[in-house]
């Protein structure tokens, strides 16, 4: 992972001082604002939780920031390469398996952050956010009219989870749990998967404030389909399983998440 951010990374930095290629490279842009982030759902668990007036996991709003350029291919084609760092905040919902691969697991729900439902910083933990780095790549079509750019895509995303170490949870976290996790009940860990990887739509809009630079908003969806939670009720862990793939999103452990926020771009000078 490492040496696949460096590769790229170096590979925008020739592509952006060749002289004969410097019209054709995209503007550095930067963008900041919230990302709104759930887990999805199967349609039966979705449908069970709209009755119970429940709702497995409560959506929250985190942040994002992203840097990135790209290269232009044509007046209406291009390829967008961004670097995207973005703080999901923590679930609400626990899947614990049994110790020594026990087929019964316990599921609890329990607020964790200030977003959560009926949260209480004397009784319950503030848990750690999901702290993301994203590189995204995205072909883009693009239209111009007076100042105004408009620019719409879809691409695919790698992701990794840089503070996964923080994200290991047992019943110690959870406190007015306590009997749950007694010895007798001989109750494990959860934790999550490092790596994401899914499919990004992608929309913008730039208005032009001179010849080097815009203004405008930039938003996004991702669309995970990479296991997030090692998953209790098969009793599933990336030991056990190497193809942590979940190309249906079954057992409610992918990301789904947008974001909306400003964005500059600037073309530098060389």
């Amino acid at each position: 992972m490492k040496n696949f951010i460096q590769l790229v990374l170096v590979s925008l930095l020739l592509l952006s001082i060749n002289p004969y290629s410097q019209a054709q490279v995209l503007p550095v842009k930067f963008s900041t604002g919230i990302v709104h982030s759930d887990l999805h759902l199967d349609y039966f668990t979705h449908e069970r939780m709209k009755i119970l007036e429940n709702p497995y996991n409560t959506s929250k709003i985190g942040f994002y920031a992203s840097l990135g350029s790209g290269y232009r291919f044509s007046s209406w084609f291009q390829v967008q390469a961004n670097f995207n760092y973005q703080e999901r905040l923590p679930l609400e919902t626990f899947h614990f398996p049994r110790q020594n691969g026990g087929f019964a697991s316990t599921l609890i729900n329990i607020p964790t952050s200030p977003q959560s439902k009926d949260w209480n910083s004397d009784i319950f933990n503030r848990l750690p956010n999901f702290q993301y780095i994203y590189f995204e790549l995205t072909p883009m079509v693009n239209y111009s009219v007076k100042k105004i750019d408009i620019s719409a895509g879809v691409g695919i995303y790698l992701g990794y989870l840089l503070n996964q170490g923080q994200l290991f949870f047992t019943g110690k976290e959870f406190p007015i749990y306590v009997s749950i996790f007694s010895p007798s009940s001989n109750t494990s860990s959860v934790s999550y998967t490092k790596h994401d990887l899914g499919w990004m739509p992608k929309f913008e809009i730039f208005y032009t404030i001179n010849p080097t630079t815009k203004i405008g908003i930039s938003s996004q969806a991702y669309f995970s389909h990479t296991r997030l939670i090692n998953d209790a009720t098969v009793n599933i862990t990336p030991e056990n399983d190497r193809n942590f793939f979940d190309w249906d999103r079954n057992y409610q452990t992918t990301w789904i998440a947008y974001t909306v926020g400003l964005a500059i771009t600037h073309q530098f000078k060389y």
